[in-house]
């Protein structure tokens, strides 16, 4: 499932693929891009002059996203709202246009490589890409040199020859994916030699992928661009791509070249414990702690909607043997979709594989800011040296004392977690059922935006404090 829009009430989320963002109100997920006041022009309005105006402009950006890099898209709603406009101009300056001419898509290069330059002396021409790209790098300073890498890479693309080595696969990624992270960074105010690294490693993992994905498409239109020297090393010819050959030597080739992006990825996650925490957004593909421990089959997934309460609307829950949490929506209308999107993706993916849903959920945690004091024994004060606990059966905030046991919940852990005394009773006298709460459309009554507060709970590790 593609990387969600979905924003957690109480904590990190993972959806499928990217991992959702830290910890933070429900709104702040789905505020909308905010709008930036607009940097004065030295001469002319360029935003005036194009009859757009400036939202005109930005939704031109974001609409074009939408229908032409659906995964970029997503993304970039996940960025902090006063980045989104400027990752939206640079994800649709790098969307690729289809040409069937060489010609004319040497025309188009040069067409972008003067605009570059233009924007670089505050004189975009009246073109809406052009414009919010210029509103970036005004705002952000971006490297003009990023920009050019990319435009250059995609000129010298145009031959549609194949990669004659994996190196040059790699180039060709670093010059493109890697560039677009590096002023991803920018964007995000990001200046860190170790996230450069990274985005360097995540960039040509990205771009090998891609062109693997691509070979199906490709091979429709009789073009195969994987790397010739791994296809000669396994006695592989273009045209057993071409007839969509299941050979071993075939997928000896696919092995390969998708072990080298495996590789560089590898490499980006051993810098995830020096990376800047902010840069953490342009990297969500890839952050260890969502992408491997935060993955939630998505067979296993039931939702149910609540019900609005005050500032809390549009909300559902997501529930799954592992983990339970709320989402909201910024609009009915997108709630709607959202869960309709979710169902039919779960109800086909059933279908398809046989299997049946699963009747077992964890329990919705209980924000941290919705309790002062111990759930379970209404004494305990939670302080700085008395922390909180969530028991991992009821989902209530407890204190240490009163969830000292562990029991083992095979959906959960492979590992005893920790439960509090009043469900481990329960466990273990077989009355399991009980010590579930009722969590319903009613739920949200109680439930405010959470603050930041830090329990001793650690979403890394089911079996931790």
């Amino acid at each position: 499932m593609a990387a969600s829009t979905l924003g957690s009430a109480w904590g990190p989320l993972r959806l499928g693929v990217p991992g959702l963002c830290r910890r933070r109100p429900p709104r702040g997920l789905w505020a909308r891009a905010r709008r930036l006041s607009e940097p004065v022009a030295s001469g002319r309005s360029v935003a005036a002059g194009s009859g757009l105006g400036a939202s005109g402009t930005d939704r031109y950006c974001l609409e074009l996203l939408r229908k032409r890099d659906y995964e970029g898209y997503l993304c970039s709603l996940l960025l902090p709202a006063e980045s989104r406009s400027s990752a939206f101009a640079l994800r649709a300056f790098n969307i690729k246009d289809s040409v069937s001419e060489k010609t004319i898509g040497l025309m188009r290069m040069q067409f972008w490589k003067k605009t570059v330059d233009d924007i670089y002396s505050d004189n975009p021409p009246h073109q809406p890409v052009a414009i919010e790209l210029w509103k970036a790098v005004r705002r952000h300073n971006l490297t003009k040199r990023w920009l050019m890498k990319i435009i250059d890479e995609r000129e010298k693309n145009l031959d549609d020859k194949a990669y004659r080595n994996i190196q040059e696969l790699e180039n060709y990624a670093e010059n493109t994916q890697s560039s677009l992270l590096y002023l991803t960074l920018e964007i995000l105010g990001i200046k860190d030699l170790h996230a450069d690294h990274a985005a360097s490693h995540i960039g040509k993992a990205q771009g090998i992928v891609t062109c693997l994905r691509a070979t199906p498409y490709h091979g429709s239109r009789r073009r195969v661009f994987l790397p010739m020297d791994i296809c000669m090393l396994h006695g592989v010819s273009q045209e057993d791509f071409l007839r969509k050959s299941q050979d071993r030597n075939v997928r000896d080739v696919v092995y390969d070249v998708a072990s080298q992006a495996h590789l560089h990825l590898k490499h980006a996650r051993s810098f995830h414990r020096s990376v800047p925490v902010k840069a953490f957004p342009a990297f969500l593909q890839t952050k260890k702690k969502y992408n491997k421990q935060h993955i939630i089959p998505l067979e296993n997934v039931t939702i149910d909607s609540i019900k609005d309460e005050g500032d809390l609307r549009n909300g559902w829950l997501i529930k799954t043997p592992t983990k339970s949490f709320a989402v909201y929506a910024a609009t009915a209308t997108e709630k709607s979709e959202w869960m309709n999107h979710i169902n039919k993706c779960v109800t086909d993916l059933l279908s398809k594989s046989g299997k049946t849903p699963s009747n077992e959920h964890a329990a919705v945690w209980v924000p941290d800011s919705e309790a002062t004091v111990c759930m379970r024994c209404q004494k305990a004060k939670f302080t700085p040296v008395n922390r909180r606990h969530h028991c991992r059966k009821c989902g209530f905030v407890v204190c240490g004392p009163c969830s000292e046991k562990r029991f083992l919940l095979p959906s959960q852990s492979s590992k005893p977690v920790r439960i509090c005394d009043f469900c481990y009773d329960l466990l273990s006298t077989g009355d399991m059922a009980t010590c579930q709460p009722a969590r319903s459309d009613s739920y949200s009554q109680s439930l405010k935006p959470p603050l930041n507060d830090v329990s001793d709970d650690d979403d890394d590790d089911d079996s931790s404090d």
